[in-house]
């Protein structure tokens, strides 16, 4: 209530009070001096008078006791509410100050922001907010300062300092006070040090630039998803390698990755990726068909993460290409097969040797003992007919046993010659076998055992590419190679060579 009103209030108090104490002597003198001077009506309305003036007294009285309760109440909240606001500023965490508009000295502060800067409270009165901070922040204070005092309120990191002369980082927010007449009365100064916070976003930084170079740069895809499968939060750069899908696309849309599942694989994938990755047992071989119609096998393992609930809040994975893994087992398979073969071309070779021995030895037995010239003929024909395959017979042991020869100055010649009539016995008579090979072959340096099973399947190749029949041709010549003729072959070099080529009219 304002000093006016409560002055007002006070006079009519009084004046009321001083009527009725007035009116109330008089009344009584008179009746005590002369009672029968006085009517009993004189005296009904002198009593009267008296009770309604003490009433109104009373009422008078007791609207300014209620005014004075209420204002005493009213005062009584307001200082309950500026020592609770005080309990706050004393007892807050974060630093505040409050500083002087031009001067800059600190005028109050909490235990917070002096305990910040190593101080006392009281030591802390009195300095300018400048003494707080690296000299090479004044400036940068005194610009956040000015806009303070334009827009009402400033936000900003700086390098503070404590009384030990140690550095620490500050988030600093300062805020203008003004009265109601404009005048600006303070600055409020709240102080965060966030020298740890930085310290741990930058370990955090560190660690995630870490784990991005890793997975960027392994071959493998590297996958995460939320809990239920429903979106792809990230996926490596292999995954465009591999799949030859964006990695934008299956950002937006998950399934996308399903569709690059070969058609015969898809069902069984998507199957066990919902079942199965719960539990971390999804571990699946599938086949990837990529935009250019191109395949790759893959292997995808994933795993779920779960949280301290134990739901599942991620599930991460890992895919590698395993394509020339796949490659490797099937010539590993072949090689299985082909040793088999071998063992059982061994078997067989050597029966066929005891079979042709004896023909060998009576041919010749024969052609000595018969005078007949046609006979004799016949005779020389079955012993050369024996003789060719003893000698397919010893190519055939050659090449089941697969040992590696040395690396021996060999005449190629030679080794053509026992392929064309290894060709000329054993492929179809619809084939036509031609041969050009130079007289002047130079030798060379090779494992003949190995130049003998390369040209063994160049020509089973070219006999399957020609069901039909056709022409298979079969050349030798010398060449001289220089630098500028080898341009896509770095592990050969310039010099003498002996070129081989194979060629047949059948498809592919």
């Amino acid at each position: 209530m304002p000093p006016r009103c409560s002055l007002r209030v006070t006079l009519v108090y009084a004046l009321a009070a001083t009527a009725w104490v007035t009116l109330s002597d008089q009344l009584l003198d008179a009746m005590v001096r002369d009672p029968d001077r006085m009517s009993r009506w004189a005296m009904y309305k002198g009593w009267a008078f008296v009770l309604v003036t003490s009433l109104l007294l009373y009422g008078l009285i007791g609207r300014g006791a209620r005014r004075l309760s209420r204002e005493i109440a009213a005062r009584t909240e307001t200082e309950k509410e500026l020592r609770r606001w005080a309990d706050a500023f004393e007892h807050c965490a974060h630093g505040i100050a409050l500083g002087e508009p031009g001067t800059g000295r600190i005028v109050a502060c909490n235990p917070a922001f002096a305990r910040m800067h190593g101080y006392e409270v009281d030591e802390l009165i009195g300095q300018t907010a400048f003494a707080l901070y690296e000299p090479g922040e004044h400036e940068r204070l005194r610009g956040n300062i000015d806009r303070s005092d334009r827009t009402g309120r400033a936000q900003y990191e700086a390098g503070a300092r404590r009384k030990d002369g140690s550095r620490f980082d500050a988030q600093v927010d300062v805020v203008s006070l003004r009265d109601s007449d404009g005048k600006l009365l303070y600055h409020v100064a709240t102080k965060f040090d966030v020298t740890e916070q930085k310290r741990a976003l930058a370990a955090l930084r560190e660690s995630e630039e870490r784990f991005r170079t890793v997975v960027e740069n392994i071959r493998e895809i590297f996958w995460m998803t939320t809990g239920d499968g429903r979106r792809m939060l990230y996926v490596s750069p292999s995954y465009e390698t591999i799949f030859g899908r964006s990695c934008a696309g299956v950002l937006n849309a998950v399934d996308v990755w399903i569709e690059g599942v070969h058609a015969e694989d898809r069902t069984r994938v998507a199957e066990a990726a919902r079942t199965r990755i719960a539990t971390g047992a999804f571990d699946e071989q599938y086949r990837v068909v990529r935009p250019d119609g191109t395949e790759r096998w893959v292997r995808d393992h994933a795993f779920a993460i779960r949280d301290a609930q134990g739901a599942i809040d991620r599930i991460v994975g890992i895919a590698e290409d395993i394509t020339e893994k796949k490659k490797l087992e099937a010539q590993f398979l072949r090689a299985q097969r082909m040793e088999a073969v071998g063992m059982l071309a061994g078997g067989v070779a050597h029966d066929l040797n005891n079979i042709l021995a004896p023909m060998l030895m009576a041919a010749g037995l024969l052609k000595e003992s018969i005078a007949d010239a046609r006979d004799r003929e016949m005779l020389t024909m079955v012993e050369n007919s024996a003789r060719r395959g003893a000698e397919i017979v010893r190519q055939l042991l050659t090449f089941s046993r697969g040992a590696d020869g040395a690396r021996v100055p060999i005449q190629v010649r030679h080794l053509l010659k026992e392929m064309t009539a290894i060709v000329r016995e054993t492929f179809p008579r619809e084939i036509k076998f031609e041969q050009e090979i130079a007289k002047d072959l130079w030798l060379t340096i090779a494992d003949a055992t190995q130049i003998h099973q390369v040209l063994v399947n160049l020509c089973v190749n070219a006999r399957d590419a020609m069901p039909y029949g056709g022409r298979l041709t079969l050349t030798a010549q010398n060449a001289t190679l220089r630098c500028e003729d080898l341009p896509l072959k770095p592990e050969c070099r310039p010099g003498a060579y002996v070129k081989i080529q194979i060629g047949d009219t059948g498809v592919g």
